[in-house]
């Protein structure tokens, strides 16, 4: 199963039951299988019936078969997250020291949008009392949460009790604490790098921990066996320090300040990125600040692109004119990427047009019972574009993965929110920092009549061979950004 092979697993665990029909492990590991094939229903009662078979004795066991419960009917939805929220209640009750159980309590009440029950739970186990606990120790306890970060942090925004958490905070990033040694644990340097910039408004510390983290000295000073760890708080500290300096950048030009180095900063943070990502964010912003910013800078954000949008469209021109599969995993893919970089490049007509094509070419997203609208489902195999980035999506957990609507900024990376996430952004009550209400949106799901056939020809209800791309369309943009001067191929 943790090769991908479902089915396989499945066929095992079955056998095992068949041949001890006490087996709990390979009662829970059944359930797992139904879980990843949504079948939450059977998944819940092939746990239920490994709680009744685990020996008493095995206390750790029976914990872990809660532990899967409380996550099933967490996936569920609906009425389970009500289930949910009860079994987790009740674990903590019996374990209130139990970091485990209490990062699965705030996650039962972020399902069911239970913000002032974040701020309860999350300040009562702040202030459990130790006699052998000392200030620094209380931070560590904040720590233990960080297996529902972003959760606790949303909820502590959404009740204006974020400041709650802020010394103890304080006392891992300031200089003068020596508890938290970063030389065996460089990714936590990355959580609080994401904490400060989500959910606090000055973004300066965020930044400065993010100059840290660049710092050679960082990952020299990091243990030999854990030079590999430093992998993940790069990249992330690269994505979120090119984020501060564009928002820095747009916030001084609008304010009248000096733009110039945090568009230096930008331009740094790509020659940084360019060996280990293939189209930095750093890259995208820093095309997407140029040509906001425009003037004297109006002509430096095209060389930025042109590479890659190039690459994207040659590709794309190969499978139309019939070399190689019309269509396939690698075109969705690249016709995915473009809409990204054609974002960027302040063109939302064909980043809309190319993102229609991806979306209706895609019918195992989509579903359609009779008489109904059309879903876009999210599965855990499908493109990571079309997840929502509002609240019903968290690090590792969708608390919802069927989307009756899609709408894409035009103005942010990446970035796209269903139908319900859609109207908090505008409303401006998103928990944290992401996108702006008073960006512009464009409808992407369901796919409009306007955008069909657009950038080519797909759907549901034409066979996979009979897709295409449309060549005319992807011609046109070859033949204009081709002629983009400033860029070699």
């Amino acid at each position: 199963m943790e090769l991908g092979d479902n089915k396989a697993a499945e066929v095992q665990f079955s056998e095992a039951t068949s041949l001890d029909c006490k087996s709990w492990m390979a009662i829970q590991g059944l359930a797992g299988c139904r879980r990843l094939e949504k079948r939450y229903g059977e998944a819940a009662d092939l746990i239920l019936k490994a709680m009744e078979v685990v020996p008493a004795t095995m206390a750790l066991a029976t914990e872990k078969l809660q532990q899967d419960l409380i996550s099933i009917y967490l996936a569920q939805g609906g009425p389970g997250l009500h289930r949910a929220v009860d079994l987790a209640e009740r674990a903590c009750k019996e374990s209130p020291r139990d970091s485990e159980r209490v990062v699965l309590y705030i996650k039962a009440l972020y399902g069911i949008r239970n913000f002032d029950g974040i701020l309860a739970v999350v300040r009562g186990f702040l202030r459990l009392e130790d006699e052998f606990e000392t200030e620094d120790s209380k931070s560590w306890r904040l720590v233990a949460l960080f297996g529902a970060i972003e959760e606790m942090g949303r909820g502590l925004r959404a009740t204006g009790s974020i400041d709650l958490v802020r010394p103890l905070l304080d006392r891992f990033i300031k200089a003068s604490f020596d508890g938290l040694d970063f030389s065996t644990e460089p990714w936590m340097a990355m959580w609080f790098v994401e904490f400060l910039y989500d959910f606090y408004d000055d973004m300066d510390e965020a930044r400065e921990l993010c100059e840290r983290i660049l710092d050679p000295a960082f990952e020299q000073n990091l243990r030999v066996d854990y030079k590999w760890a430093y992998e993940y708080p790069l990249i992330s500290c690269l994505d979120h320090m090119a984020k501060i300096c564009y928002l820095e950048a747009l916030s001084s030009h609008e304010n009248g300040r000096e733009v110039d180095t945090w568009l230096e900063k930008l331009t740094g943070l790509r020659e940084l990125a360019k060996d280990r990502i293939s189209v930095p964010d750093s890259q995208l912003l820093a095309a997407t600040a140029y040509r906001t910013i425009g003037g004297c800078y109006e002509n430096k954000w095209r060389p930025l692109l042109r590479h890659e949008i190039v690459t994207e469209l040659r590709s794309l021109s190969q499978a139309a004119e019939g070399q190689g599969r019309p269509w396939s995993v690698e075109v969705s893919h690249s016709i995915g990427r473009l809409g990204v970089l054609l974002t960027a490049a302040g063109d939302p007509d064909n980043a809309m047009a190319a993102d229609a094509l991806a979306l209706d070419a895609e019918p195992p997203l989509q579903t359609q019972a009779p008489d109904t609208a059309p879903q876009l489902q999210v599965t855990p195999f499908g493109n990571s574009r079309y997840i929502c980035d509002g609240i019903c999506t968290a690090r590792n957990f969708k608390y919802n993965a069927v989307y009756a609507e899609l709408f894409w900024c035009t103005e942010c990376l990446d970035t796209c929110f269903c139908g319900l996430c859609h109207e908090i952004v505008k409303s401006g009550k998103l928990p944290y920092r992401r996108c702006s209400p008073t960006h512009r949106f464009v409808r992407a799901f369901p796919v409009s009549l306007e955008m069909k056939g657009v950038a080519g020809w797909a759907g549901a209800d034409v066979p996979v061979e009979e897709w295409r791309v449309n060549s005319e369309w992807v011609n046109k943009l070859l033949h204009e950004w081709s002629c983009i001067s400033g860029c070699g191929d």
